[in-house]
């Protein structure tokens, strides 16, 4: 007795011309997106990085000046 799936033509859903197509513009523009989105993020992370820097900086001044109590100074009598 012989398989009956020997008779059957292959099924039009397994064509290739009926499959869908890609759509590389949608794929193209997400990932384009996707880059934007990254460098927007490192921009300001740096951006961030760079001010947290200038104040530790400012504060590195302040810090070593001397004080108006200081008991080294002269008092001008």
């Amino acid at each position: 007795m012989a398989c009956s799936f020997y008779f059957f033509p292959e099924p039009a859903r397994w064509k290739d011309d009926d499959m869908a197509k890609r759509n590389y513009q949608f794929e193209k523009r997400q990932k384009e997106l996707a880059k934007k989105k990254k460098k927007e993020e490192k921009r300001l992370r740096k951006l961030e990085k760079k001010e947290a820097d200038s104040q530790g900086d400012e504060n590195q001044l302040f810090e070593g000046e001397p004080d108006e109590t200081d008991e080294t100074q002269e008092d001008p009598l």
